[in-house]
Order: structure tokens, then C-alpha cells, then sequence
């Protein structure tokens, strides 16, 4: 870390190897602590500098061709909450969408944090939210490829086995059409247009090696769909210190700030704001990381104006408010003379 630590860089782009891509170096430390378990004091990396992620040169060519190509999306946010609340009887799941998905969906926790998630953006920006029992796979697929931001708060299944049989978990709407399990293989078969997909979802970015192609993942499966910019989780994540920090996020996504600087500061601000110690420990907060395109948004929020519109406008109105105090001040003058 010295020589890094002597850059004057303040950006760094990982391209990890094998088993390092399951590895946050946000949490890697330039100084030995002075004190143990003093969590928010620690010599985080995450501390001096904006850190995002690539799978291989070869994607990185291959996404700005894709960015290249796309169609213009909607300004505005897609976003679904899951609903996990068991109310079909168990024998009718299993006769309807076969033994191992009604398993595997019996034991799925409810995520009170989801729904919250949803609502906050529901309250702040503008865009398309299904929360309950319209947050199903079916829905998603027909608005995915509309919109340039994101946002998918359920749980995720990780198949360790057969990465690419990994899946999202929609709510269970009872209908024939898709089955609510998103799978990595149909995720990377959409078309999508989107500038971020954020996943805030379990283990979305653990997957196997691939030489060539770096850990084989939801996450990386949304990238050959077409998303620019992937934000991802890379072990089970607690609830509340999800909503905590995708609340931050899109907070300093909103104000302007790169992708990759914004999930630093909303890190940062989660640690800060951390009550607890143990609570600040990096196993809350380190999970999220970005990988790919790191340019700004122009996230619209309920004022009507994008980030750059705010700042043409506040500095349009400092222009003018010095315009005027200089033209009063030539008045007096003319005046007193």
C-alpha cells in the first residue's frame, strides 16, 4: 500500500484477480491501528480514495461499445421492493412452480428495509416503484429496458454450483407467465439501456472465476445486458444498514458526484452516523461496491431539476444577485453625486 499510498491519485480502478474479486479493497488498511476494534478510526483505504471495479479490460471495451450503441432511456428511476409474506399455501407453490423453488422461497425472510428503500425514492425522485405483489418478474422484464437507473431491493440466490442458475426473487404473484426467480442467464439475455443497475440484494457479486471474464455473477450478467454501471453486494448484507446506505447513495448521487465517490461518501456517512461499534465493523457497510462506468447522473428528483440544472440555476442566481448589487451600487453612487 505505500506506493499507493504516495500517489497523489485520487481514484482507483481494480481489475481483481481470481479470488481478490470477492474482496472489497475499500476495507484494506495503510497504517497499522493504534487500537483494536476502534472501527470508525481505522486506516481504511475507503478514506483517501474513490475506489470502483472492472471484471477485465476486454468488458470495459466491450461496455463502452455497448454505451455506444443503446437507445436514449427514461430520465427516472425503475424500482421494486420484493414481497417475501407466505400467503399461497405450499402444496399449490410447489404444484405450480415445482419443489425446489416453493423450498427455497419458504425460508425467505421478509425485508421490511426494501419497502422503505422504495418508498424514500418514491418520495424524492421520479420514475416507475412496484412494491408487494406488482414487484414481480413479469413486470420488471416489461419496463426493464426503459430506464437508465435501476433499482432491485429483494433477496438473492446464489448457486454456487452453477453460477449462472443464481437468481433474483421477485414477489409471488400466482400467474403462469415467469416463475419470480430471475436467473443470471436471463438477466444477461434483456436488452437493457441502464446508466446504473443497483442491486441492492445478498451475494449479488459472488460467483466463479472465469479467466478473460472475472467472477461470473448477477452483477456480471446485468453487464452483458447492457448496464454501464453496477452497484453490488458481495456477501449477505444486514437490512437496516442497506437502507442506510442506499439512502446516502442516492443522496450523493443527487448532488452530482461520480458513482464511485458517491457509495465512498455514503460509507463514510453510514460509519459516522453509526451508533454502535459493532455496527461500524466493515461487514456492515463493505459488502457495496461499484463496478464500471463511473460518470455522474443527472438524477431527476420531485423539484423537477437534474443535479446540473440545480447548479446552472444557483449559479445563474449568484450571477445575477451580483449583477444587481453592483448595479445598486452605481445607483448610490450617480446619486450622491
Amino acid at each position: 500500500m505505500a506506493k499507493v499510498k504516495n500517489s497523489s491519485a485520487k481514484q482507483l480502478i481494480v481489475v481483481p484477480d481470481k479470488n481478490l474479486g470477492h474482496l472489497p479493497f475499500e476495507v484494506f488498511l495503510t497504517e497499522q491501528p493504534d487500537k483494536e476494534m476502534d472501527y470508525a478510526n481505522y486506516s481504511y483505504l475507503l478514506k483517501e480514495y474513490s475506489i470502483s471495479y472492472s471484471y477485465s479490460a476486454t468488458l470495459l471495451v466491450l461496455n463502452e461499445a455497448q454505451q455506444l450503441n443503446r437507445t436514449i432511456p427514461k430520465r427516472g428511476v425503475l424500482a421494486f421492493a420484493a414481497e417475501y409474506e407466505n400467503t399461497i399455501d405450499n402444496d399449490k407453490l410447489t404444484s405450480r412452480r415445482g419443489s425446489d423453488i416453493a423450498v427455497i422461497r419458504k425460508v425467505l425472510q421478509p425485508l421490511p428495509g426494501a419497502k422503505k428503500e422504495v418508498n424514500m425514492m418514491r418520495k424524492y425522485l421520479y420514475g416507475q416503484f412496484f412494491d408487494g405483489y406488482p414487484a414481480n418478474e413479469a413486470t420488471f422484464k416489461e419496463h426493464a429496458s426503459d430506464y437508465g437507473i435501476i433499482h432491485l431491493a429483494m433477496h438473492g440466490v446464489l448457486d454456487g454450483n452453477h453460477p449462472i442458475l443464481s437468481s433474483l426473487v421477485f414477489s409471488e404473484d400466482s400467474t403462469t407467465q415467469e416463475d419470480n426467480f430471475l436467473r443470471a442467464y436471463e438477466i444477461a439475455q434483456l436488452n437493457l439501456n441502464a446508466d446504473l443497475v443497483v442491486l441492492s440484494a445478498c451475494e449479488t457479486g459472488y460467483g466463479k472465476f472465469r479467466q478473460g471474464e472475472g467472477i461470473m455473477s448477477l452483477a456480471h450478467s446485468f453487464t452483458y445486458a447492457g448496464a454501464s454501471s453496477v452497484l453490488m453486494s458481495l456477501w449477505q448484507v444486514n437490512d437496516y444498514a442497506t437502507g442506510q446506505i442506499m439512502k446516502n447513495f442516492y443522496m450523493q448521487i443527487a448532488k452530482g458526484l461520480t458513482k464511485n465517490e458517491a457509495l465512498r461518501q455514503a460509507k463514510l456517512q453510514f460509519i459516522k452516523e453509526s451508533k454502535s461499534n459493532t455496527v461500524r465493523h466493515p461487514a456492515f457497510w463493505a459488502a457495496f461496491v461499484q463496478m464500471g462506468d463511473i460518470e455522474p447522473l443527472e438524477l431527476v428528483c420531485k423539484t423537477g431539476l437534474t443535479s446540473s440544472e440545480k447548479k446552472w440555476l444557483t449559479g445563474g442566481s449568484l450571477v445575477f444577485l451580483a449583477l444587481l448589487f453592483a448595479w445598486l451600487r452605481s445607483r448610490r453612487r450617480k446619486i450622491a453625486a
